[in-house]
């Protein structure tokens, strides 16, 4: 156990941690869950305190609050874990592309961490969960589903259970997953939200759960990995075209490689919601997409690979272009010429400047094997839906400030301040941003009103006057006592 700087700890240096003031005043399962996560068994570990309550504080707090919005959502649809399971919902024919790959993703993550477990590599379990609560669970399948979940008209129900099975199922495994490393935890959030009332034998004494996953699950998640792949360039073309994320676009062109190209567009639905876009179109060939792809020879690097003979090359060395540009530099494989000289040689794709851009009205960004192009112009109508999603995101962080359950449906919301134009636009979209909020009713003014709480925020670099009210303010999370101690 070395200190934070790789040195080995010694009174005479003053890094020595006493380990019982660590315990007495922080987690004991964070600790443990840093300690394991830092570094393999056999290797030296340098304990940075502020490192421990960065990413290992954000595993834990987050499979917390994991927990908490299950329990929170799931009770206002009397969610009843021992009755709705995965099983109950296949049965019913209730699962979607999304459950499937959260699922699939789940089955690799018991495998790959009992295999870690039995050969003693429990930093690789701990590396592994902090995947699946993370970036699976919580960034990935909670951020999927939200809308179906927000939907709570009763014919909805049945999916809405099925959501809150599939999530049940997740948490409960990362639970029994974790339990020998932070074991206080795990067991006090197991119990809190699966024991449904009933004492249930500590987790250390049951089986993981398994399910029975269809045949095309694997596909499924295949066609999940894409479209999040797809979102990544997206994300990069609207970085590089000044389009926020939350602004709806209207189209957008998707490069798939030939071969995958069946299997893709199943992902289609889903790539237009991650990516807040009206049509998706896909095409196999990079010379459909609105795009500019060149590789063009670099003199320096050919002239570090050929040394004398670099003139001669950059003589028969042609700029490629579109599908022959994109093929060649996919591929790796070198470019095969003969010099002037009739001397054969073979240009490395390294010694080549790989380029490619949007033409028109159109920006481009590559992820992988997949290029992607949207389209930058924006008509009123998603201007103004723009401006919904931006108004939208800065009422629901008010709801959080000011403690409203997240399940709750309040009575209203209120922006004020905005210029005539803008309360035009977003007057056709008040039922729509009402449902974004969970509010029954939006008012969008000019001017403050009276008998409003109102709280000062911006707008595109204007000030705006947001209010929430008439909800039930969120409980105690989880407050049995046995929170103190986990």
């Amino acid at each position: 156990m070395l200190d934070e700087k790789g040195r080995k700890m010694s009174k005479s240096l003053g890094n020595v941690l006493d380990a019982l003031e660590m315990l007495n005043n922080g987690s004991v399962d964070l600790l443990r869950y840093y300690i394991i996560w830092k570094s393999s068994p056999v290797e030296a570990l340098s304990l940075d305190t502020k490192e421990m309550t960065g990413r290992p504080y954000q595993v834990l707090n987050t499979l917390y609050h994991l927990h908490v919005y299950l329990q929170q959502n799931g009770e206002q649809d009397g969610f009843d874990p021992r009755k709705h399971t995965v099983k109950w919902a296949t049965g019913r024919k209730l699962l979607t592309q999304v459950d499937l790959w959260v699922l699939y993703n789940l089955q690799q993550a018991v495998s790959n961490s009992e295999k870690a477990y039995g050969t003693a590599r429990y930093n690789e379990v701990c590396k592994e969960l902090e995947h699946q609560i993370v970036e699976v669970v919580s960034q990935g399948y909670v951020r999927m589903v939200r809308n179906e979940l927000w939907n709570d008209t009763p014919k909805a129900k049945a999916r809405r259970l099925a959501i809150f099975a599939v999530l049940g199922h997740a948490l409960s495994t990362l639970d029994m997953l974790l339990h020998p490393v932070s074991p206080y935890l795990s067991d006090y959030l197991y119990q809190e939200v699966f024991a449904a009332g009933t004492w249930k034998k500590p987790l250390l004494l049951q089986d993981l759960p398994r399910v029975a996953l269809p045949k095309a699950a694997k596909a499924e998640s295949e066609a999940v990995e894409f479209a999040l792949m797809v979102e990544g360039a997206c994300n990069s073309a609207r970085e590089k075209a000044k389009l926020k994320r939350r602004w709806p676009l209207r189209s957008m062109d998707v490069y798939v490689p030939p071969e995958k190209a069946a299997k893709m567009k199943r992902a289609q639905k889903l790539i237009s919601l991650l990516c807040n876009v009206k049509k998706v179109s896909f095409a196999t060939k990079v010379s459909l997409l609105p795009v500019s792809v060149t590789l063009t020879p670099n003199r320096s690097q050919i002239g570090a690979h050929f040394k004398e003979k670099t003139n001669d090359v950059l003589l028969k060395l042609k700029v490629l272009e579109g599908d022959e540009a994109w093929e060649t530099y996919r591929s790796g494989s070198p470019i095969k010429l003969a010099t002037a000289k009739g001397e054969k040689v073979e240009v490395p794709v390294s010694a080549m400047e790989f380029n490619f851009r949007g033409t028109g009205d159109w920006e481009a960004a590559a992820r992988g094997e997949t290029i992607v192009a949207i389209e930058k112009v924006r008509d009123d109508k998603l201007m103004a839906e723009g401006v919904e999603r931006d108004v939208a995101r800065r009422l629901q962080a008010l709801r959080k400030k000011r403690g409203y359950s997240p399940a709750a449906v309040l009575a209203k919301a209120r922006v004020a301040g905005l210029d005539e134009e803008t309360v035009s636009m977003l007057a056709p979209l008040k039922k729509h941003l009402a449902f974004l909020v969970r509010v029954k009713e939006v008012d969008v003014l000019t001017d403050q009103t009276p008998g409003a709480e109102w709280e000062e925020d911006e707008l595109d670099g204007r000030p705006i006057y947001l209010d929430v009210s008439g909800g039930l303010l969120a409980g105690k999370k989880l407050s049995r006592k046995r929170r103190r101690k986990a």
